[in-house]
């Protein structure tokens, strides 16, 4: 049951850090230029949903067909944020956990 309930509140947490990330991210795009860190997933995990680049922006950035979704990333990178926010959520709870019992 105490598994049951870590889940869910890893699930609840997660997703909402990240919905509330994206929506500064929306909103806010100042502040992902200067604190990047926030979006590391999109980073991070950049190869998925997309094909080969079809060209280069001035900057050297690659440019890829048909890449809609958040700062120039596919909605499958996007959306892979509430799947991986919950699961490190719930990987800190199971840390706070077993530390707390192996305190008592």
């Amino acid at each position: 049951m105490k598994l049951l309930r870590r889940l869910i509140v890893s699930v609840l947490i997660g997703d909402c850090l990240y919905a509330a990330i994206l929506f500064v991210a929306f909103r806010f795009p100042s502040i992902v230029t200067r604190a990047p860190f926030l979006l590391w997933n999109l980073r991070a995990f950049a190869f998925l949903g997309r094909g080969a680049p079809i060209g280069y922006s001035p900057s050297g950035e690659p440019i890829y067909n048909g890449t809609e979704g958040i700062l120039f990333t596919s909605w499958e990178n996007v959306l892979l944020g509430f799947l991986l926010y919950p699961l490190i959520i719930f990987g800190l709870l199971m840390v706070v956990s077993s530390i707390k019992n192996r305190n008592n």
